[in-house]
């Protein structure tokens, strides 16, 4: 017999809704990340250029749920949500 700790899962997971979007604002959700309270968030256009950059400050350890209400209506195209330093969370969003 081998003992296991399991501390709760194991990748972190993002979503990001409605999408597609108005352009106005979306709801943007982590989970399982742990000991990170600042969460840096990026959308960048097509074309590689940031439009819209963040922090998201969280007291709740492992999870993050917060609505991104944008200063101007993104124009309709497609768009890549970046979450943290790493390219696992990422995700395509469409504002129409």
């Amino acid at each position: 017999m081998v003992a296991v700790r399991y501390d709760g899962m194991t990748s972190v997971l993002m979503r990001a809704y409605p999408n597609p979007s108005a352009g106005k604002k979306i709801t943007v959700e982590i989970k399982g990340f742990k000991g990170v309270n600042d969460i840096p968030i990026q959308i960048y256009d097509m074309l590689g250029k940031p439009v819209v950059e963040r922090i998201l400050t969280t007291s709740k350890s492992g999870s993050l749920k917060e609505e991104l209400v944008f200063d101007e209506t993104l124009p309709a195209g497609l768009y890549i949500l970046k979450a943290g330093p790493s390219l696992k969370l990422m995700q395509k969003i469409e504002v129409q």
